[in-house]
Formats: C-alpha cells, structure tokens, sequence
C-alpha cells in the first residue's frame, strides 16, 4: 500500500517563509523528522519516498504554483498508483486560529485555490486535509498581502516546535492508524482551547469616525488588534464597519472578565487606545455582553 503526503506552497525562495508557504514548512518537518530527503523532482513534482511496515508513503512538494498544485499531485498519485482515500493534504487556512489545526475527510475547497486544484484534478474529494490556521488578516490589510507575508519570528519559533510537532503525530496517526482517531483527537483539542464558555465575555465597541480619519485609525487599530489577538484568552477581535458607513466596531469575545482586565492592562491596549481616541468624534461607545445562563 501506499500512501500520499502533500504540502500545499508556492516554489521559489521568496515565498518560503510566507504563511501561504505553512504546507512546504510542515511537510518539510515530517521529511526532517523521517529523516528522509526530497531527492526526486519529476514533472514538477518534488517529492520523497520511504516505507515503513507494509506501508509505503511519499512526501511531495508541488512545484506548480498553488492554483495549479493539482497537475503534480495527479501525476504522482497516477504513477503510484495512489488513491485519493489515501492522500493527505497539509494547507493554510484563515478561518482558523494561528497555532491550531483541524482535520477533516472530503468537503469543498473553503476557496482554497490549492485544494480547488486538487478537487479539479482528482475529480473528487475524498483527500484528508490537515487545514493549518494562520488567522485573520489585521484590519485594513487585503487577503493576499496577508497569506503572502511572512510569519513573525514569535510565530515562526511556535510552527517548528509545539505546532509542527503535533501536526507530524496527526500525520503518522493518519497513516498508520486511520484519519478519523487523528480527527478526533486533534479537533477536540481545537474545541477545547475555543469553546466559548458561560463565562465568556462579548465586547462591542462602536467609535464614529470622520471620513478623513478613518485610514489612520484603520491603521492604528491593526496594531491592536494584532497583538490582542495573540493573548491569552482573547476568542476573537476584529473591527467592522457598519453598513451605512457610521460606525467603526470592535468585536471582542474574551474567555472571561480576568482576561479583559489583563488585556486593559496590556502595553500595547494602553498604547494604542489613547491614540485611537484622538480620531473619534465622541466617546467610544462600549458594552459588555455575558451569555444567559
């Protein structure tokens, strides 16, 4: 039997460290971890061999670019002979957490331009993915600019230790076991670390903001939200804006009033704030919601 590891990225030296990159970064650490090299590049397909037990696996980088990954992940899947039951595919993914993954059989792309490839390609969708959260980008920032920026150096320390590591035991799971124990074991750990509590705290912050300042605060607010994001506690932090252009919202959810206290009490929130303040027109409009018991 053999089986397909793929890791979804962009070739080219200067798209390595993006967090478009986070499927080459994994899979190169499961290579590292196995000690095996990718000594093998075929039709844009650079890629890996080794066997362990009865089972044979195979670690590939597609060397198409990430909206094409489909054309190497065929070939190798065809000269193989691999079935797409038997491919798992590590990628990035916006609707999750930095520092979290989820694991999931079969399903749409998620507008995933890789994974749309894949489907495309394979003619279905019964592939193992291993979806890696990179988060949100910071308010004012575009899509692409954000999954094809680099990850900071805190957030590069935390993917080669504890993420990477826990991304090559749901693999070997996967593979020697089955992809269902990997799934629940690692999606219970997400959910445990996300679950919103009775205790949990909603924010909405309201601020009108004249036409000429709304750059600037934009600008100013993804500082914070950026490094708020990263606390401990903090569920989520974003900044909307109303519909009819009045209103420029925060939205918070905290996993409790300790968490609050301590974030009002961060550097960077009694920084940021004030400055904040200075391109409001009135007072921010702040109220605290708590979850009916």
């Amino acid at each position: 039997m053999t089986k397909l590891i793929v890791g979804l990225g962009n070739p080219g030296e200067e798209y390595k460290n993006h967090r478009h990159n986070v499927g080459f970064i994994l899979v190169d650490k499961i290579a590292t971890h196995f000690n095996i090299n990718f000594d093998n590049n075929k039709k844009k397909s650079l890629y890996s061999r080794t066997k362990y037990k009865d089972i044979e696996y195979i670690l590939l980088k597609p060397q198409t670019f990430m909206n094409l990954s489909g054309e190497s992940v065929i070939y190798i899947s065809k000269f193989f002979n691999i079935k797409s039951e038997d491919i798992i595919v590590i990628y990035d993914d916006m609707d999750i957490p930095f520092g979290t993954f989820k694991i999931k059989k079969g399903g749409s792309s998620g507008g995933h331009n890789g994974i749309k490839s894949l489907i495309a390609h394979l003619q279905n969708d019964d592939f193992t993915r291993i979806r890696v959260g990179i988060g949100r980008p910071p308010a004012g920032k575009k899509v692409n600019d954000y999954v094809l920026s680099s990850f900071s150096k805190k957030e590069k320390e935390e993917l080669s230790g504890v993420i990477a590591n826990d991304v090559i035991e749901a693999v070997k799971i996967a593979l020697f076991e089955s992809p269902i124990i990997a799934q629940n074991k690692y999606n219970k750990k997400i959910n445990n670390k996300y679950k919103r509590s009775r205790n949990m705290i909603k924010i909405v912050a309201r601020n009108i903001v004249k036409q000429e300042n709304k750059a600037k605060f934009i600008e100013t607010a993804s500082e914070l939200i950026e490094k708020s994001r990263k606390e401990d506690g903090c569920i989520l932090y974003d900044l909307c804006e109303s519909t009819d252009g009045k209103y420029l919202t925060f939205i918070e959810e905290w996993k409790d009033e300790k968490s609050i206290e301590s974030h009002n009490n961060s550097e960077h929130f009694k920084t940021i704030v004030p400055k904040l303040g200075e391109l409001v027109e009135t007072d921010m409009d702040v109220v605290l919601y708590k979850k009916i018991k």
